[in-house]
Order: structure tokens, then C-alpha cells, then sequence
């Protein structure tokens, strides 16, 4: 086994820190100069939770509005997982179907 710290261990020491908040530890993103703002990554276990609070709060809004939501305080909440959210949301695709329904037009 190797002694010492290697390449790999300092690249994560600059990517990544570790935040700790009432005994609970959170990974973060290190602040700098430039980043004076928390940006926390999210564990697969908190991911559902976090984007519906996010989707709660932008008012059942769609994918921009919840990126850009999400961004302000997480570093790891991909398009993907948000879209994939939004499909599963019932009160949205109701909202959607009667949207499709109204633009019908009949001669």
C-alpha cells in the first residue's frame, strides 16, 4: 500500500470540502474569492426530496425555472433528473393535458 498523500487525492481536496452542520456533515463546494455562496452536492438519497421542495417552491414550474432554482444552491442536480421529475409530477401533466385540449380548434 502506498504511503502519503497521491495526484488523485489532491485533486479532490480541491474539488470537493466538507461542511459540517449540527453533527451532520454535508460536501460542499470550497469557497473562494470568487464563490462567497454554499453550493452543496446532493446525495442520491436527498434527490428526490430536494427537487420537489425546489418544484414546490417555483410554484409547479417547469424545467428552467427549476434549474435555475436549483443552481442557486446545488452543484449536482442534473437536467435529467428534474426532467424525469417533471414527468412523474400528476398535478403538471393534468395542467399540460388540459393546455393540449384547449388549442384544439373546430370548424
Amino acid at each position: 500500500m502506498l504511503k502519503g498523500k497521491q495526484t488523485v487525492h489532491y485533486r479532490r481536496l480541491k474539488r470537493f470540502d466538507i461542511l459540517s452542520i449540527g453533527g451532520e456533515e454535508k460536501l460542499t463546494v470550497p469557497l473562494s474569492a470568487e464563490k462567497i455562496e454554499i453550493l452543496y452536492y446532493v446525495t442520491f438519497d436527498e434527490l428526490f426530496n430536494v427537487i420537489h421542495e425546489a418544484h414546490i417552491a417555483v410554484g409547479h414550474g417547469g424545467r428552467t425555472r427549476m434549474i435555475k432554482e436549483l443552481n442557486r444552491k446545488y452543484k449536482n442536480v442534473t437536467v435529467e433528473s428534474i426532467v424525469t421529475y417533471l414527468r412523474l409530477c400528476e398535478p403538471c401533466q393534468e395542467k399540460k393535458q388540459r393546455n393540449l385540449k384547449k388549442g384544439i380548434v373546430r370548424r
